[in-house]
């Protein structure tokens, strides 16, 4: 069994959602995915993960993923490493990997116009939200969960609901999430892409990943992707 650790009850949401998609999308391949289990961190503390690791690591998990959000603090591939090995020596015996949102997983929603479409009826033009060396354009791109209460409240569908009292956390979550596309989200995110890799990689049964890789590829034009080119012939995502 595998256990995703995540930082929010919104989060969870939110990767139950991405589980649910990934696990239809395994199934036109004729594949299933492994047993998982989710389980929130209690705070943004390493600490907090390490306690929802070894409960997991209790009720049989193998091997875990983790999803943090990185707020843009400490951001790139040396953070995901000594997140990584802080946690592996607090949790031996279990294979822990370890995913950054850049900065938060609401920035994935953003990375999505289909989705925010979907769920709004609002017209909404794509563009990248993840990393970016430009400290300008890393402070437009922080505060994802306002510029979507932005978005819902001037929305036609939602405007009346949500004009004077935001939508918290939770509510956003349970909007977006049924519409959700990690796959569409993964180009114009390069974070969102990294977990995607991940969950293939941890999930999918070893001889059906090609498969899922091929199917995702084909549906959604994935091979446009140079990072994710890489990662399907044999290469390591960053």
């Amino acid at each position: 069994m595998v256990g995703l650790v995540v930082e929010g009850a919104s989060d969870r949401i939110y990767v139950a959602a991405v589980i649910a998609w990934l696990a239809r999308l395994a199934k036109q391949v004729n594949s299933a995915l492994l047993p998982c289990k989710l389980q929130q961190a209690s705070g943004k503390h390493l600490s907090g993960y390490v306690k929802a690791i070894r409960i997991l690591q209790h009720t049989g998990c193998g091997a875990v993923i983790v999803l943090r959000d990185s707020d843009f603090k400490n951001c790139g591939p040396e953070e995901k490493r000594r997140v990584a090995q802080h946690l592996r020596q607090k949790c031996p015996g279990i294979n822990i990997s370890v995913s950054v949102a850049e900065p938060e997983i609401e920035a994935w929603i953003l990375a999505d116009a289909e989705c925010i479409h979907n769920a709004c009826r609002s017209h909404y033009a794509p563009g990248a939200t993840g990393w970016s060396d430009n400290a300008t354009t890393r402070a437009r791109r922080r505060d994802a969960k306002e510029r979507l209460r932005h978005i819902l409240a001037g929305s036609q569908k939602y405007a009346a609901r949500f004009r004077t009292v935001p939508p918290t956390e939770i509510e956003m979550a349970e909007i977006f999430s049924a519409h959700f596309n990690i796959a569409r989200a993964a180009n114009f995110n390069p974070s969102a892409l990294h977990f995607l890799c991940n969950l293939i990689r941890h999930l999918c049964p070893h001889n059906r990943q090609q498969a899922v890789c091929q199917k995702t590829v084909q549906i959604y034009n994935l091979h446009r992707n140079p990072v994710f080119r890489r990662w399907f012939n044999g290469g390591s995502v960053p």
